[in-house]
């Protein structure tokens, strides 16, 4: 689709463009003395002046730049790598794995769960959506494997003022004593695509072991596990599905 309005855009309209509008422009517009409108003119009486100066003092100007840009370019170690901030898209994902051999009729019967506690306690919730397995537009899952889409209400219908944050961090305690059964990770529906897509996994953070040992990999994974336990922060989930499957092979 994508294509096809590529082409239609690119083709009539370019051509109308290069050959129609030029003519019926010259036959409707009538020639007019061009002048600059009043912000136009305004700006040039302050930057005519500097122009001027500036062109008067090249090697002033000239020096001066190059300083600028290198304390610009000693300054970029310094600046945050993020390209953007994170945007709130208003909605919540939860990614909720049990163990490998959880059937699908207690995987609806958690999602029902989480339904009934999400809408008991938190009257900020306006809906709640469960996949469960292979979603109708995406890659295959087992039965154990579930995202659960929270469509809260406007943040002026909320009884506490809190950060979409604050009540996503909220809802996931909530849900984790409500179910100690399963692991729940907290995100938001685009920015899990957007994750999964770069690093090829339902985290904005992971770490990849590799070898031909699979013995050698779980020790690997479990040291790291170790490490991230520290950063009561951090969750472990995939270390926990790695060390499920392996169970159950």
């Amino acid at each position: 689709m994508a294509i096809t309005i590529t082409f239609a855009m690119a083709g009539p309209l370019l051509l109308l463009t290069m050959t129609l509008v030029p003519v019926l422009s010259s036959l409707i517009l009538k020639p007019m003395e061009e002048r600059d409108t009043w912000l136009v003119a305004r700006a040039k009486r302050v930057f005519l002046p500097i122009l001027d100066w500036a062109l008067e003092r090249k090697r002033l100007v000239v020096g001066g730049a190059s300083v600028l840009l290198v304390i610009s370019l000693a300054a970029f170690p310094f600046l945050g790598k993020e390209f953007m901030p994170t945007l709130q898209e208003g909605a919540i994902m939860f990614r909720v794995t049990g163990i490998p051999s959880t059937s699908l009729e207690e995987s609806v019967r958690v999602s029902q769960r989480m339904n009934d506690v999400l809408k008991k306690s938190y009257p900020q919730t306006k809906s709640v959506l469960a996949t469960i397995g292979r979603a109708e537009k995406g890659e295959t899952t087992d039965a154990n494997y579930m995202e659960v889409l929270v469509d809260v209400k406007p943040e002026s219908e909320w009884p506490k003022r809190m950060s979409m944050a604050q009540l996503s961090a909220a809802m996931q305690e909530t849900l984790e004593e409500a179910m100690p059964t399963v692991v729940v990770a907290a995100t938001q529906p685009i920015q899990m695509r957007v994750e999964e897509l770069i690093s090829g996994v339902r985290a904005t953070l992971a770490l990849k072991v590799y070898g031909p040992d699979l013995e050698v990999r779980i020790g690997w994974a479990r040291r790291s596990s170790l490490c991230w336990a520290r950063c009561p922060v951090w969750r472990i989930y995939p270390w926990r599905q790695t060390r499920a499957s392996r169970r159950s092979s």
